[in-house]
């Protein structure tokens, strides 16, 4: 009985001693797109004889958006993302202030994203955005319609480019956005720093129900109905009520995760409407592996088309890495249009609307450049 009791109290002293060892701890934190280039950011907390001073350690910048640093910790640690005061502390995309963030005690990097700021005020939507209800025929429901139209549009008589965009509720207002934020395209768009060119984006609202979507934007199930939506009712809808080029040149697709795979195959199905499409996160092995038949059935892939495709190194895009190298594989091997497509890894980005807002920039200049 004596030599367990020991055994157990030896036990407790080595958990004990195991949790007050100190460990160099990775923190990477995005923040949202800015015209400032050139902003501090810190990190406060219960660590480190911090005491919740908002200045307490500053990061080093990566590039215009991304920062690092390292902290040393020997259990987890509350802590808040701040640009120097409690006066420009993190906040929710709708403005509310963020609970406090832990870190935690293991030798995985984290990796997060900050929404807005307290000092910045909140434009749930920035610039012009006419919400249409339209009838199709080919789904048989209406759909909702949100269009964005450039800043210059009730000032000329331009004609522009159209980005047709999956997942609406997701693009432009957190208020409207599925989990609360959003893929800030508005903002993008009109941000000068990255000189995108004009255009009228027209997103498209995706069913609430996940498996309904997951129907919608997979071409076995009710994906060929939905790109004929486009094309047969929408576009035409597009071009008769706004001032947009009607040429494929200048007609384009852009999505996310399942949004990414209905692009894909669209741009393929339809070479003569779409010249251009941009696949975020993309959902290679998703749904029992239907792009994979989907690849493995087709003989050709258009080339008078281009296709950017992208996914993160971080979270729930993990596990999508192995499929999208095999797929890379699959287009090689059958000779698809390599030079067409381009591939790209974000190591830091995860499956999100703020990953996503981080880096839509690069898929949209791919667009319109």
């Amino acid at each position: 009985m004596f030599i367990k009791i020991i055994s157990i109290y030896f036990s407790f002293s080595i958990l004990a001693f195991s949790q007050d060892k100190v460990i160099e701890k990775n923190l990477i934190v995005n923040i949202p797109n800015s015209k400032n280039l050139n902003q501090s950011i810190y990190i406060t907390g219960d660590f480190n004889q911090c005491n919740w001073k908002p200045n307490c350690l500053k990061l080093t910048k990566i590039d215009h958006s991304q920062y690092h640093t390292q902290i040393s910790l020997n259990k987890n640690a509350e802590y808040k993302v701040t640009r120097g005061s409690w006066d420009t502390e993190e906040t929710t995309s709708l403005g509310k202030t963020k609970d406090n963030r832990i870190l935690k005690y293991n030798n995985d990097i984290e990796i997060i994203n900050t929404s807005a700021w307290n000092d910045t005020k909140i434009k749930f939507v920035t610039g012009q955005l006419q919400i249409i209800k339209l009838f199709s025929k080919e789904l048989n429901k209406e759909k909702i319609i949100r269009v964005w139209l450039p800043k210059s549009y009730n000032t000329t008589l331009n004609s522009y480019p159209v980005i047709y965009a999956h997942d609406a509720q997701n693009l432009f207002d957190p208020n409207t956005a599925t989990y609360g934020n959003e893929w800030r395209l508005d903002e993008t768009m009109l941000n000068k720093k990255f000189n995108l060119p004009e255009a009228i984006i027209v997103g498209i609202d995706s069913p609430t129900d996940g498996k309904a979507r997951a129907a919608e934007f997979n071409f076995f199930l009710r994906g060929k109905k939905y790109s004929e939506f486009i094309i047969k009712t929408l576009r035409p809808y597009i071009n008769k009520t706004f001032r947009s080029y009607t040429d494929r040149k200048n007609t384009f697709l852009l999505g996310s995760s399942y949004g990414a795979s209905i692009s894909f195959t669209t741009i393929i199905e339809h070479p003569d409407i779409f010249s251009k499409a941009a696949c975020l996160s993309f959902y290679t092995h998703g749904q029992n592996n239907f792009l994979f038949k989907y690849i493995q059935q087709l003989k050709i892939i258009p080339s008078n088309i281009k296709i950017y495709i992208d996914y993160g190194g971080f979270g729930f895009d993990t596990d999508y890495e192995n499929a999208f190298l095999l797929f890379q594989k699959y287009i090689k091997l059958k000779n698809l249009n390599q030079t067409g497509i381009s591939f790209k890894k974000f190591p830091f980005a995860n499956h999100t609307e703020l990953d996503w807002s981080k880096r839509v920039h690069i898929p949209l200049s791919f667009l319109l450049k």
